[in-house]
């Protein structure tokens, strides 16, 4: 009795895994080597500079804008399957819930936002109509049109 595919292609996996990780550790110990090199020139240059304080940028990731094109679709699917009045917060915490759109608590606002333009859009094309506004600016109700 030989190895199951289900098998084989878990240790393909598993090995190709290995290798990426190994390849990350090579390129962080290259980057830490150049940073280093880099400090050491600027001391150089300049012996009272403070390189110690110096940082990393931060970098925020938006999933959000690599799934644009999902987001509206799955924006179209709940407009699809709604029979009663919703908001773009609605929406997004529908879409949040399942798991449609990963984001972090911080790009909730963000993901509301892209989420009404694309409502807006579907009210362009007819789809739905906006019914009222909430208290808040961005709240807008919207229902599908029958």
């Amino acid at each position: 009795m030989g190895i199951s595919p289900v098998i084989s292609g878990l240790v393909k996996k598993h090995v190709e895994l290995q290798t990426k990780l190994r390849d990350l550790e090579f390129e962080a110990d290259n980057a830490e080597d150049e940073i280093s090199h880099i400090a050491k020139t600027i001391k150089i240059l300049d012996p009272d500079y403070p390189t110690e304080e110096l940082r990393p940028k931060r970098r925020r990731f938006r999933r959000i804008n690599s799934e644009v094109g999902n987001l509206k679709r799955f924006v179209g699917e709940y407009v699809a399957s709604q029979c009663s009045e919703f908001t773009n917060k609605q929406v997004a915490e529908h879409l949040i819930a399942a798991d449609k759109v990963r984001v972090r608590a911080s790009d909730t606002a963000y993901l509301t936002l892209r989420i009404g333009i694309h409502l807006k859009q579907l009210s362009v094309l007819g789809m739905i109509q906006q019914v009222g506004r909430l208290k808040s600016k961005n709240a807008i109700r919207w229902k599908k049109v029958s």
